[in-house]
């Protein structure tokens, strides 16, 4: 599928392939890599979650190889306050530049 946004929106005609697929009298014979049927026992097996994991998203990390989270929130922390002290610079040269126009 295209990527969708303003430029590309998303319309009818681009779920003709999954109306025809989830309408057919006999799903299991439909010949899509997009489409499948499973059974109770296979959702059961899965424990009973539907994140089957037919098709592998690039864009979704895997957990494992994320960083401590801790460790994570400390980065953001340092970052944020590195920020805040830019923006006290800002705001104490341009308190200075109105005193001198005064």
């Amino acid at each position: 599928m295209p990527s969708f946004g303003k430029t590309n929106q998303l319309k009818k005609e681009h779920f003709a392939d999954f109306i025809k697929a989830y309408t057919a009298e006999d799903r299991t014979s439909v010949k899509d890599e997009r489409w499948n049927c499973f059974t109770r026992k296979e959702i059961e097996e899965k424990g009973n979650s539907l994140d089957l994991g037919l098709i592998r998203d690039e864009s979704i990390l895997d957990y494992e190889d994320l960083p401590d989270p801790i460790d994570s929130a400390e980065d953001a922390i340092e970052q944020l306050e590195q920020a805040a002290d830019l923006i006290k610079d800002v705001v104490r040269e341009l308190k200075k530049t109105e005193i001198t126009e005064d």
